[in-house]
């Protein structure tokens, strides 16, 4: 299963036909701007596996949806997968890492999260 999960995180980080392009900048069109580093501001970093990592500024008072359309500009796959739970959000900034259910955090500011001044996460094979 977990081998199945990589393989398909992969593909669609690598995809880059005309379809998954538009859905990309679909995604980056609702993204606010990244802010500048300066007080107030989070810095999100999330581990795509097979040591693919991303990074990204936000305004502490951001929300999770922010931080899943940022993920969509990296592969419009992943907020379909965290929405439906067929893959999981792991908060990974200490151990062990905590699952955060998607759908009922939407609106969770990421100072609330404890993702202020910094968070890591991680996408992951859903668990049963």
């Amino acid at each position: 299963e977990q081998m199945r999960f990589q393989n398909a995180l992969q593909q669609s980080l690598k995809s880059a036909n005309e379809e998954e392009q538009k859905r990309r900048a679909e995604y980056k069109e609702k993204l606010s701007k990244e802010p500048e580093a300066k007080a107030g501001i989070a810095v999100i970093k999330v581990f795509l596996g097979n040591d693919i990592q991303h990074s990204r500024r936000f305004f502490c008072d951001d929300t999770l949806m922010s931080v899943v359309q940022w993920l969509g500009t990296l592969s419009s796959v992943i907020p379909d997968k965290l929405l439906l739970s067929e893959w999981d959000l792991v908060d990974v900034s200490l151990y062990p890492g905590k699952h955060i259910p998607v759908c009922d955090n939407l609106g969770s500011t990421l100072q609330s999260l404890q993702w202020f001044p910094s968070g890591q996460i991680e996408i992951r094979a859903h668990k049963q």
